[in-house]
């Protein structure tokens, strides 16, 4: 994963001796600077749950031990600690944290009410990939929206368009802290980060004579 980023961690669960119930799976061990989920549930029968990590821009640059506690359920003793409880752990594996794949950032713009316009942020590369990464643009105040497809970019990107639609009911003003979070293909993962800070300013429509 990279720093400002999230990583979703697919965890399978191998069911034995005929067990069939509830098992409760946490990550175990985790840097101060990497998030994790509380602890989640994976219902009876299923064998398949997802834990979502992520990492502060300031997260160490190095490869951190991980490893994953799974624990059956029971309503009647504590949820973790006490007689009753049978606990697993996955083995140990290293997850690595890395610069961002690139960084992106745009100047102030402004749309009116009613109005269609290109959004555009330049690209800084920082690490090459593989493939086309997906962007999608995070904070658009109420009335403003992105036109599909949502835009995509390469190694060899340099700028990234967003068009936007504004309604006549658009909300007038600032609006300030949008960014954008991108979905970069490394192996058969998606590596997602979140990078830039934009402001758009919402005008009023264009009076018409």
């Amino acid at each position: 994963m990279v720093r400002g980023g999230e990583l979703a961690v697919p965890v399978k669960i191998t069911r034995r001796d005929g067990f069939d119930g509830a098992v409760e799976i946490r990550c175990g061990g985790m840097h101060r600077s990497i998030s994790t989920p509380p602890p989640t549930i994976v219902p009876p029968g299923q064998s398949q749950g997802v834990l979502q990590l992520g990492a502060e821009s300031s997260a160490p640059l190095e490869a951190m031990p991980f490893y994953v506690i799974g624990s059956t359920v029971r309503d009647d003793i504590d949820d973790f600690l006490g007689t009753g409880h049978i606990r697993v752990s996955s083995e140990i594996v290293h997850l690595n944290v890395a610069q961002p794949y690139l960084e992106l950032a745009a100047e102030p713009e402004s749309i009116r009410r009613g109005e269609r316009k290109s959004f555009t942020w330049t690209v800084r590369h920082h690490t090459p990939f593989e493939g086309a990464a997906r962007v999608t643009l995070l904070g658009l105040p109420k009335g403003v929206a992105v036109i599909e497809p949502a835009p995509v970019l390469t190694k060899e990107s340099t700028t990234v368009s967003f068009e936007l639609a504004a309604t006549d009911e658009a909300l007038l003003g600032q609006a300030n802290g949008l960014m954008c979070e991108v979905e970069v293909p490394v192996g058969e993962q998606q590596i997602v980060q979140r990078t830039g800070k934009g402001a758009l300013r919402i005008d009023p429509a264009k009076e018409t004579k």
